[in-house]
Protein backbone atom coordinates (compact mmCIF):
# COMPACT_ATOMS: atom_id res chain seq x y z
CA UNK A 1 0.00 0.00 0.00
CA UNK A 2 1.25 3.78 -0.97
CA UNK A 3 1.25 5.85 1.30
CA UNK A 4 -1.65 8.63 1.54
CA UNK A 5 -0.92 11.95 -0.22
CA UNK A 6 -1.81 14.63 2.81
CA UNK A 7 -3.13 18.11 1.64
CA UNK A 8 -1.24 21.16 2.82
CA UNK A 9 -3.72 23.64 3.22
CA UNK A 10 -4.20 27.74 3.65
CA UNK A 11 -5.71 29.36 6.03
CA UNK A 12 -9.55 29.52 3.79
CA UNK A 13 -9.44 25.61 4.27
CA UNK A 14 -8.81 25.89 7.90
CA UNK A 15 -11.97 28.54 7.71
CA UNK A 16 -14.21 26.21 6.06
CA UNK A 17 -13.30 23.22 8.18
CA UNK A 18 -14.07 25.32 11.92
CA UNK A 19 -17.26 26.14 9.81
CA UNK A 20 -18.21 22.54 8.85
CA UNK A 21 -17.02 21.66 12.23
CA UNK A 22 -19.73 23.69 14.35
CA UNK A 23 -22.41 23.37 11.38
CA UNK A 24 -22.40 20.13 11.78
CA UNK A 25 -22.47 19.96 15.42
CA UNK A 26 -25.59 22.41 15.60
CA UNK A 27 -27.06 20.03 12.85
CA UNK A 28 -26.69 16.97 14.89
CA UNK A 29 -28.16 18.45 18.02
CA UNK A 30 -31.15 19.62 16.37
CA UNK A 31 -31.56 16.02 14.30
CA UNK A 32 -30.76 14.15 17.54
CA UNK A 33 -33.37 16.26 19.45
CA UNK A 34 -36.39 15.27 17.22
CA UNK A 35 -38.48 12.98 18.84
CA UNK A 36 -41.76 12.27 15.86
CA UNK A 37 -40.67 11.03 13.96
CA UNK A 38 -37.08 10.16 15.43
CA UNK A 39 -34.28 11.37 13.04
CA UNK A 40 -31.51 8.43 11.90
CA UNK A 41 -28.94 11.57 10.62
CA UNK A 42 -26.25 10.21 9.02
CA UNK A 43 -22.81 12.36 7.77
CA UNK A 44 -21.49 12.00 4.30
CA UNK A 45 -18.21 13.87 3.49
CA UNK A 46 -17.69 12.94 -0.62
CA UNK A 47 -14.06 14.64 -0.98
CA UNK A 48 -12.73 12.75 2.34
CA UNK A 49 -9.39 12.87 1.53
CA UNK A 50 -7.10 11.03 4.68
CA UNK A 51 -8.75 12.69 7.14
CA UNK A 52 -5.92 15.15 8.12
CA UNK A 53 -4.06 17.93 6.77
CA UNK A 54 -0.92 19.67 7.13
CA UNK A 55 -1.14 23.74 7.48
CA UNK A 56 1.13 25.48 5.14
CA UNK A 57 0.89 28.56 8.14
CA UNK A 58 2.09 26.77 11.06
CA UNK A 59 3.21 23.76 10.24
CA UNK A 60 0.52 21.90 12.29
CA UNK A 61 -1.62 18.66 11.91
CA UNK A 62 -4.95 19.74 11.43
CA UNK A 63 -8.08 17.73 11.20
CA UNK A 64 -9.97 17.16 8.34
CA UNK A 65 -14.13 16.96 8.14
CA UNK A 66 -14.15 12.99 8.45
CA UNK A 67 -12.57 12.77 12.00
CA UNK A 68 -13.77 16.14 12.94
CA UNK A 69 -17.71 14.73 12.47
CA UNK A 70 -16.77 11.67 14.28
CA UNK A 71 -16.16 13.95 17.50
CA UNK A 72 -19.41 16.04 17.06
CA UNK A 73 -21.72 15.46 20.08
CA UNK A 74 -24.46 14.06 19.73
CA UNK A 75 -23.02 11.64 17.57
CA UNK A 76 -24.32 11.02 13.53
CA UNK A 77 -25.72 7.74 13.45
CA UNK A 78 -23.02 6.41 10.58
CA UNK A 79 -20.70 8.05 8.82
CA UNK A 80 -20.00 7.32 5.14
CA UNK A 81 -16.89 8.92 3.61
CA UNK A 82 -15.77 8.98 -0.16
CA UNK A 83 -12.89 9.39 -2.04
CA UNK A 84 -11.52 8.48 -5.58
CA UNK A 85 -7.95 7.85 -3.80
CA UNK A 86 -7.51 4.31 -2.31
CA UNK A 87 -4.52 5.25 -0.31
CA UNK A 88 -6.68 7.73 1.08
CA UNK A 89 -9.15 5.35 1.86
CA UNK A 90 -6.92 3.23 3.57
CA UNK A 91 -4.97 5.69 5.38
CA UNK A 92 -8.63 6.63 6.66
CA UNK A 93 -9.18 3.22 7.84
CA UNK A 94 -6.16 3.14 9.45
CA UNK A 95 -6.69 6.20 11.79
CA UNK A 96 -10.49 5.56 12.19
CA UNK A 97 -10.23 2.13 13.37
CA UNK A 98 -12.94 -0.55 13.07
CA UNK A 99 -16.51 0.82 13.73
CA UNK A 100 -19.58 -0.24 12.83
CA UNK A 101 -21.09 3.15 12.49
CA UNK A 102 -18.20 4.25 9.98
CA UNK A 103 -18.43 3.44 6.42
CA UNK A 104 -15.53 4.19 3.39
CA UNK A 105 -15.88 4.21 0.01
CA UNK A 106 -13.29 4.45 -2.57
CA UNK A 107 -14.25 5.47 -6.21
CA UNK A 108 -16.28 8.88 -7.56
CA UNK A 109 -18.77 10.30 -5.51
CA UNK A 110 -20.93 10.81 -8.09
CA UNK A 111 -20.97 7.19 -9.25
CA UNK A 112 -20.66 5.95 -5.13
CA UNK A 113 -23.75 7.96 -4.65
CA UNK A 114 -25.83 6.37 -7.19
CA UNK A 115 -28.43 3.46 -6.13
CA UNK A 116 -26.19 0.66 -6.40
CA UNK A 117 -23.13 2.11 -4.70
CA UNK A 118 -25.27 3.92 -2.05
CA UNK A 119 -28.63 2.37 -1.39
CA UNK A 120 -28.76 2.67 2.83
CA UNK A 121 -29.45 6.26 1.87
CA UNK A 122 -32.14 8.54 0.38
CA UNK A 123 -31.48 11.91 -0.42
CA UNK A 124 -33.68 14.61 -0.37
CA UNK A 125 -32.92 18.35 -1.46
CA UNK A 126 -35.31 21.32 0.36
CA UNK A 127 -34.38 25.04 0.80
CA UNK A 128 -32.83 23.50 4.33
CA UNK A 129 -30.49 22.08 2.01
CA UNK A 130 -29.11 18.65 1.45
CA UNK A 131 -31.11 16.05 3.90
CA UNK A 132 -29.83 12.06 4.66
CA UNK A 133 -31.60 9.41 6.05
CA UNK A 134 -30.96 5.93 5.63
CA UNK A 135 -33.58 3.60 4.36
CA UNK A 136 -32.25 -0.29 4.34
CA UNK A 137 -34.65 -1.28 1.51
CA UNK A 138 -35.69 1.49 -0.96
CA UNK A 139 -33.73 3.00 -3.83
CA UNK A 140 -32.08 6.13 -3.38
CA UNK A 141 -33.18 7.67 -6.38
CA UNK A 142 -36.77 7.27 -6.91
CA UNK A 143 -37.64 9.39 -3.44
CA UNK A 144 -35.40 12.48 -4.37
CA UNK A 145 -37.58 15.40 -3.77
CA UNK A 146 -37.13 18.79 -4.67
CA UNK A 147 -38.86 21.25 -3.09
CA UNK A 148 -39.01 24.56 -4.10
CA UNK A 149 -36.00 23.47 -6.74
CA UNK A 150 -36.73 23.82 -10.26
CA UNK A 151 -35.70 20.30 -12.06
CA UNK A 152 -35.16 16.93 -10.24
CA UNK A 153 -33.35 13.41 -10.11
CA UNK A 154 -30.43 12.68 -10.20
CA UNK A 155 -29.37 15.97 -12.35
CA UNK A 156 -30.66 18.14 -9.34
CA UNK A 157 -28.42 16.02 -7.00
CA UNK A 158 -25.28 15.61 -9.15
CA UNK A 159 -25.71 19.37 -9.94
CA UNK A 160 -26.12 20.63 -6.18
CA UNK A 161 -23.11 18.19 -5.28
CA UNK A 162 -21.31 20.33 -7.74
CA UNK A 163 -22.03 23.43 -6.19
CA UNK A 164 -20.75 21.92 -2.68
CA UNK A 165 -17.55 20.92 -4.42
CA UNK A 166 -15.87 24.14 -3.91
CA UNK A 167 -15.37 23.72 -0.29
CA UNK A 168 -13.10 21.18 -1.03
CA UNK A 169 -10.49 23.06 -1.31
Amino acid sequence: MAEAKIDEIGRWTKVKLDILKRYAAEYSKILSSQKTPPFFHVYIDAFAGAGYHLSKTTGEWVLGSPLNALLVQPPFREYHSIDLDGDRIAGLDEVIGQRSDVFLHEGNCNEVLLPDGFPRVRLTISRAGLQARTLPSRPLWPDVGLEGHSGGGKDAVARHLHELSHLRN
